[in-house]
């Protein structure tokens, strides 16, 4: 693996496996937008509890219930804010697209449909298996 620098464009570069600037640009756009609509939720959930807590004493199970599951809704999304801001990262430092267990090429068909994957297939499938 190396990286190529020529007037403006950055590649990485793995055999013949070539991620251009535009690639990468449009990916990082996704990436913003998403870090962007995910944050928001994130302000909206913690809203929502805040508004929903009880005072001691006055409590209800089903406002429990509730502010149990817009906890783990809001974890979720932590998490997945958290994943964003990593492939971000990795953009910056130039091993976006390269998979963070072994350092091969995720596909892009992959990076596609989820634009902070971290791991190629294989190494996905193997860290869901244990």
């Amino acid at each position: 693996m190396w990286f190529a620098y020529s007037g403006g464009r950055i590649a990485i570069l793995m055999g013949s496996n070539v991620m251009n600037r535009q690639v990468i640009e449009r990916q990082r756009a996704k990436l913003l937008i998403m870090r962007d609509r995910v944050a928001a939720e994130i302000g909206s959930l913690t809203q929502a509890m805040l508004e929903d807590a009880q005072p001691v004493g006055e409590h209800d199970w089903g406002v429990s219930e509730a502010v149990d599951k817009s906890i783990a809704l809001e974890h979720v999304e932590e998490q997945l804010h958290v994943q964003i801001s990593a492939a971000l990262a990795r953009i910056k430092d130039g091993t976006y697209g390269l998979c963070t267990a072994c350092g091969s090429r995720i596909g892009q068909a992959r990076l596609d449909a989820l634009p902070y994957a971290a791991f190629c297939i294989a190494c996905e499938r193997q860290l869901e298996s244990q």
